[in-house]
Formats: C-alpha cells, sequence, structure tokens
C-alpha cells in the first residue's frame, strides 16, 4: 500500500484524536472491561477472517488472477498488508487483556481503541487497494 505523507499525517490524527476522546470519555464509562472484552472478541473475530483470507489466497497460488497478481508485485503487497492487519489486531488483544490485570487501566484500553482504529483503516485500505487492483486486472484486453 503505497503511503503519502498526507495519508501517514491524516491516519496519524484520527488514531490520535481517538486516542485523547477516548481517553477523556472512558473514566466515565461505567463497564470498561466489558469494552475491554468486546475488543479481544472482534479482533479474534478478525484474526480469524483475515487469515482464512490469506490461506486461501496462498493456496490458490496457481490461479491464473493469483499469477497475474504477483506478476505485477501486488499479491506480496496484498498479503503483507492483510498481515500487518492482523499483527495490529493481536496487539488489540494483548491491550485489551492488560486491561484486565492493570488496575487503572483508563489508558491502556483508550491505546486498544486507537490499535483497533488503525487496524480498521488499514485493513479498508489494504481493501480499496485490492478493488483497485481486480479492476484494473479484470479488465479484457
Amino acid at each position: 500500500m503505497p503511503d503519502s505523507i498526507a495519508g501517514l499525517v491524516l491516519r496519524a490524527v484520527v488514531v490520535s484524536s481517538v486516542f485523547w476522546y477516548s481517553a477523556l470519555a472512558l473514566p466515565g464509562l461505567d463497564d470498561k472491561l466489558s469494552a475491554a472484552a468486546s475488543l479481544i472478541t472482534l479482533s479474534g473475530i478478525l484474526i480469524g477472517f483475515l487469515m482464512t483470507a490469506i490461506s486461501l489466497l496462498i493456496s490458490s497460488a496457481d490461479k491464473l488472477f493469483i499469477v497475474s497478481l504477483r506478476k505485477t508485485g501486488h499479491f506480496q503487497r496484498l498479503v503483507k498488508d492483510l498481515v500487518n492487519s492482523a499483527i495490529f489486531w493481536v496487539a488489540v488483544i494483548f491491550l485489551s487483556l492488560l486491561c484486565h490485570l492493570v488496575k487503572d487501566f483508563d489508558l491502556v484500553l483508550s491505546a486498544a481503541l486507537s490499535a483497533m482504529v488503525y487496524s480498521l483503516i488499514y485493513f479498508v485500505s489494504a481493501m480499496n487497494e485490492l478493488k483497485v487492483v481486480i479492476n484494473t486486472l479484470s479488465i479484457p484486453d
């Protein structure tokens, strides 16, 4: 995924805004551990779907479309972006689990929410790029 400076700045602004807003809003939230548990569940489900998608991509390596993706260099970038999204979701799981161990965990939960938002932005960006690649490679010669 080609990252422009504007895209990186936009992601940083969105993620930091989520972090500070959630840091200010969380003290008023009654059931923060439930929010952390929900993040764990959602991240686990998304990692499962993502790993299934990566497995399907890798197992169908001899298909014409995947061969075209490899020739253009998009296949490696797509798999890298999907794995990076999964890594951020693992970070969300660890941060959310840490919330259950730390006494005052508002900032940890804010970091988990920020990581979730960043991973979703990363994932949507990768899927948007995949859509463009599919549309480009699907055009008959």
